[in-house]
């Protein structure tokens, strides 16, 4: 065996001793940390249409606004420049005008940053809500041996509030305003499997709904096919049980321009079950999204998300 082989053959192993190290790590830390809570989850309201196509399970193989959602570090691999204007429904009520722009590694190639306001109309026992949330994120991301691995964190603040009829028939408005943090990581190796990490609202503050949880996402490419499996737990160190939510996402692409989606998710905390599925377009600058949810057991609540993309060309930048 010649020089180069043997270097390669030891990059080879050692990617593999990392891939399960890292693997290992993340569902262990997830299944030790994860605590009941149950809480009634509103899970479609101000987020992307691929996202809720493919069951939530995006984690590891997210990009743009739907990185800056789910796992902050996801912006920190791809090229692009990225704007969307979002419109979701669902027929209990939620309605979401969301808008966002993202700047993913193309400035700087260590580097990506992304924002979204997301203005919600919604009710909740039979009280209107009006809330406003504001996201920022960014990711740092560095390339080793042949794996790709991105650290990020996002920052984001959520104003609500409940607008309630009185006797004389004025409305009257209870309101607070919360911030909260969510830090993620993601390891991407050569054959193109994905490892993430993720917890979201990590100051845990259950009374204005922004309830603490870990995510462990594992996922893998095979061509034009994307497969990824999310596991998610709440944080409550309070309960010794620990119902989690499975999310399973497929996306293929059977070519460049038209990418389609299905998911499926289950909440154990809930006993609900969800499908989903959606089809996107993505032409030179300019795209589009579209997704629906039906809840099939534990409710019957359906969603429907469309989005536009917008992608500018920048000269001088290659992607």
């Amino acid at each position: 065996m010649s020089y180069a082989e043997r270097k390669g053959a030891e990059q080879s192993n050692a990617q593999s001793k990392s891939l399960l190290i890292i693997t290992a790590l993340t569902f262990l830390l997830l299944s030790n940390l994860v605590h009941e809570r149950a809480f009634a989850k509103r899970p479609f309201v101000f987020d992307s249409p691929r996202a809720i196509a493919m069951g939530g399970a995006v984690a590891a193989g997210a990009t743009g606004w739907t990185a800056l959602v789910h796992n902050p570090a996801a912006q920190g691999y791809s090229r692009l420049y990225e704007g969307n204007l979002a419109y979701n429904y669902g027929d209990s009520g939620d309605q979401a005008m969301t808008v966002s722009l993202t700047d993913d590694a193309l400035l700087n190639p260590r580097m990506a940053f992304g924002v979204s306001y997301s203005y919600v109309m919604s009710d909740v026992d039979g009280e209107s809500l009006r809330s406003n949330h504001f996201r920022s994120g960014i990711a740092m991301s560095e390339r080793s041996q042949g794996l790709l691995y991105s650290l990020g964190a996002s920052y984001h603040r959520s104003k609500m509030a409940f607008l309630s009829p009185a006797e004389d028939g004025t409305i009257g408005k209870d309101s607070n305003t919360a911030w909260n943090l969510d830090i993620g990581g993601l390891f991407i190796f050569q054959n193109n499997f994905r490892v993430a990490f993720v917890g979201r609202n990590l100051l845990d503050k259950e009374d204005v709904g922004q309830i603490g949880e870990l995510v462990g996402a594992a996922g893998m490419a095979f061509g034009p096919v994307y497969l990824e499996y999310d596991l998610t737990g709440t944080l409550d160190p309070d309960s010794d049980d620990t119902p989690l939510s499975h999310g399973v996402g497929m996306e293929v692409r059977p070519n460049a321009m038209v990418p389609l989606r299905a998911g499926y998710t289950f909440d154990t905390a809930t006993d609900q079950h969800i499908v989903s599925g959606g089809v996107g377009f993505r032409s030179t600058g300019f795209g589009f999204d579209i997704s629906y949810a039906q809840m099939v057991s534990g409710g019957d609540e359906f969603w429907v998300l469309g989005s536009l993309t917008y992608i500018p060309r920048i000269p001088g930048m290659r992607r």
